[in-house]
């Protein structure tokens, strides 16, 4: 006998087949495969940004490190580069005082006996934009030495005046000399106070019959100075580039 049902389509039992059971199976299999490819294709690709991006930093770490070895580098060659600089400006300057120094030993007269001398140095950069730097170096020559005179029978202490006329003459014979004042700057000037004070000496004793007698004598001691410039042009980056 024939079943018909007359239920509305909303209210028909469906019948599920194999076929779509099979089919609805499949399906989820495959979107759960796709999804754990999915996850595991993602923290692959993770892990080799992670790996890649930490390649990186250690790179950038090891380059900053030769970066900051170059910077020292050239740091410890520009101080090199100064001090020879330095040194080379110095030397020059030693050697333009050496004719000085020799001339020196034409204008100390007999009453006078140099004991020391010291040199000072002070160097002072300057520079102004499309000019070289210039170096200006002052040596300063120190001269240190004592005024002294043999005595005579009527003038026994030797006047003070004449002493202080020593070394007033002595220093104007510094500044007049072209040799010894050239590229000096300013005067001879007294760099210490002029003192008196007693010294054992010999001197001469007129109608003696032992002229030369061993006495204590006054002296002055003193110390002069005078003062050179140097000026030398510094050489050009573009120069020194090219050595």
């Amino acid at each position: 006998m024939i079943e018909i049902n007359l239920l509305p389509q909303r209210y028909r039992q469906v019948e599920s087949t194999p076929l779509k059971i099979g089919v609805a199976v499949i399906v989820g299999i495959v979107l759960v495969l796709s999804s754990l490819f999915f996850v595991i294709s993602y923290h692959i690709k993770t892990n080799n940004i992670q790996t890649e991006v930490s390649g990186i930093e250690t790179e950038l770490a090891s380059w900053s490190r030769r970066v900051k070895e170059l910077e020292h580098v050239e740091l410890e060659w520009k101080v090199q580069q100064q001090r020879k600089d330095t040194v080379r400006k110095l030397f020059l300057s030693r050697v333009l005082l050496a004719p000085k120094l020799a001339r020196l030993q034409q204008l100390v007269p007999s009453n006078i006996q140099i004991e020391a001398v010291s040199f000072q140095t002070k160097m002072k950069r300057s520079s102004s934009r499309g000019r070289r730097g210039t170096t200006s170096i002052v040596r300063s020559l120190t001269l240190q030495g004592v005024a002294r005179a043999p005595l005579g029978q009527k003038d026994p202490f030797y006047a003070d005046d004449v002493r202080m006329n020593t070394i007033t003459g002595f220093t104007a014979a510094l500044e007049a000399d072209p040799i010894f004042s050239a590229g000096m700057k300013g005067d001879v000037s007294l760099v210490k106070s002029i003192n008196k004070e007693n010294r054992e000496d010999l001197f001469f004793y007129l109608g003696d019959e032992e002229p030369y007698k061993k006495a204590e004598v006054p002296v002055y001691t003193f110390a002069v100075q005078a003062s050179y410039v140097f000026e030398q042009e510094e050489e050009s980056s573009k120069k020194k580039k090219k050595k």
